[in-house]
């Protein structure tokens, strides 16, 4: 977490190291009226549905075009429940008891009504899990659910009339570790791309960005810092050192230092000039 993050970093500094973080975030998830809906469905649902969404790139909510809402969240239960077939093991457990009641209390924290939807199935008796909530209406500021990364199967629906409010929404909170794009209009993309700002940007689909070791992984200000996978990793973890070894007996800089005189002068007066 962020919290956790900052922890890290103090303690770093005390001994002047680097540090690599990452950290997640609330990643968002645009879609706008022109997406193909079905696919974008599937795909939300896959991505939140990993580990029951305890993963640092899942999506974490969802801004949808107010005309395509009501598709998108029938679309996501539909897949949800085609994953989860009502057995045990098809579905991942919460990482503790602890750890599934606070995202429950996440619900509760809210001050108004919520509308709730979840697929269909019924739990074994000694589940330590919770199946997959759709969350309308969760728009309010100062909720756990606006505020807090939800690292649980619980995703939030924001709907908006207009491309302008879903920047707004986005930028308001964190710089998120990926911003996720739902769309097959490109100005609208690059509209999403030039105005906001996160460690990366998964177009038509949910985390498979990360299985491409030709792209750089990891957050910015908030979701972290740093960057690995493949070469970048190489650059991240390792020091580049530097080694000077004058092999000749005679060196340029030598005729650089004092007594400075007429040539001397004229040779720094023209390196400052021309070099």
């Amino acid at each position: 977490s962020t919290r956790v993050g900052k922890l890290v970093m103090k303690a770093a500094a005390e001994h002047l190291s680097s540090v690599t973080l990452e950290l997640g975030g609330k990643s968002p998830v645009i879609v706008d009226a022109s997406a193909d809906i079905e696919k974008a469905g599937r795909r939300i649902a896959w991505g939140k549905f990993l580990n029951a969404g305890q993963t640092c790139v899942a999506p974490d909510h969802i801004l949808v075009h107010e005309d395509v809402a009501k598709p998108l969240a029938e679309a996501i239960l539909k897949y949800w429940e085609v994953f989860f077939d009502g057995r045990e093991n098809t579905f991942s457990c919460m990482i503790n008891e602890g750890h599934r009641d606070s995202r429950k209390a996440m619900l509760d924290d809210h001050p108004g009504q919520l509308r709730l939807e979840s697929p269909k199935g019924v739990l074994p008796n000694q589940w330590t899990g919770m199946l997959p909530i759709l969350v309308f209406d969760a728009e309010g500021e100062d909720t756990r659910l606006r505020q807090e990364e939800i690292f649980g199967p619980l995703l939030p629906v924001h709907t908006f009339q207009n491309l302008e409010e879903a920047i707004r929404s986005v930028n308001r909170l964190d710089r998120p570790l990926v911003t996720y794009i739902f769309s097959s209009n490109r100005r609208v993309i690059k509209e999403i791309e030039r105005r906001t700002t996160s460690g990366a940007v998964c177009i038509n689909h949910t985390l498979v960005y990360l299985f491409n070791p030709e792209l750089p992984f990891g957050g910015v200000n908030a979701s972290g810092h740093g960057r690995s996978h493949g070469y970048y990793t190489l650059r991240e973890f390792t020091y580049e050192r530097a080694v000077f070894h004058q092999q000749l007996p005679v060196s340029v800089a030598d005729m650089l230092r004092p007594p400075y005189n007429g040539f001397k002068r004229w040779l720094i007066d023209f390196s400052l000039k021309y070099l």
